[in-house]
């Protein structure tokens, strides 16, 4: 049970109201889209192939947990998720009594939010508006109220608001110099972009066994990791997100550091 004077001072701490805010808009966001996607056959979710014809020309089978999956695949729901879970025990628990909310661990989530909005705003969303034809449902231009809401929240809103948290509000007294946590930190934050890396391709390959496309977000949720259409640009990408992974989460490292030694003078 919680203590009626804890109680109280969380009341009255507005790191309270804005972690809870947060997490709101963000599970809200987050539990939207996976209804409207579910719910909308016209999405490709796809759950089983099966052959029509002689020709081999696949049907479609919708499939309601076949959508739910897939949608959870995504780096953006994951990265999201992570971020409402932080901040949901961080208003239970006091920040550094989690593991979850450690310094370390912290930088990492946020490092991981920001290549979400990184990739959305700066590749994703251009990338659409070039290739989509201006008539269609998914060309931003014809996006509704409700989609940029999803949107905005998921990409820009939500990231921004717990990295601005992060970096300058948070509980903490752990300062680790930039060469220690190059050290002993920086190859760590990798682990789960790897693990995940490894979980889509191989999840691709068998899909593509089973005689789905090379192309299409059920196979590769981001076209930039359909390593079949060109490896060399996959090899690329690779590189790139390692170094926005080390040099992120070491920048976050040296500002939640200086903020704690400002305080300490």
């Amino acid at each position: 049970m919680f203590k009626k004077s804890n109680v109280n001072k969380f009341i009255k701490d507005w790191k309270f109201w804005f972690k809870l805010a947060t997490m709101i808009l963000i599970f809200v966001a987050i539990i939207w889209d996976l209804v409207v996607n579910i719910s909308n056959p016209a999405k490709e979710w796809i759950y089983e192939y099966k052959p029509e014809n002689n020709e081999g020309e696949p049907t479609i089978i919708y499939n309601s947990t076949g959508a739910a999956l897939s949608y959870l695949s995504f780096f953006t729901v994951q990265s999201n998720l992570l971020v409402a879970f932080w901040l949901m025990i961080s208003l239970i628990k006091q920040e550094g009594d989690h593991k979850l909310l450690t310094t370390k661990v912290s930088i990492f989530v946020a490092t991981y939010i920001t290549i979400t909005m990184l990739i959305f705003n700066l590749v994703l969303l251009p990338e659409l508006c070039i290739s989509e034809p201006k008539t269609s449902d998914i060309h931003p231009s014809n996006w509704k109220g409700t989609t940029w809401f999803k949107q905005m929240t998921l990409h820009l809103v939500g990231p921004l608001l717990f990295i601005f948290y992060i970096l300058f509000f948070m509980k903490t007294d752990e300062a680790k110099g930039t060469k220690e946590f190059l050290k002993n930190d920086s190859l760590k934050v990798m682990y789960y972009p790897i693990v995940y890396g490894i979980y889509i391709l191989i999840r691709a390959e068998i899909r593509i066994a089973m005689g789905m496309p090379t192309t299409g977000t059920s196979t590769y949720p981001y076209f930039f990791m359909n390593l079949r259409e060109s490896w060399y640009f996959f090899i690329m990408i690779v590189f790139i997100l390692i170094g926005l992974c080390i040099g992120l989460s070491t920048l976050y490292n040296l500002i939640i550091s200086k903020r704690i030694n400002q305080k300490q003078t």
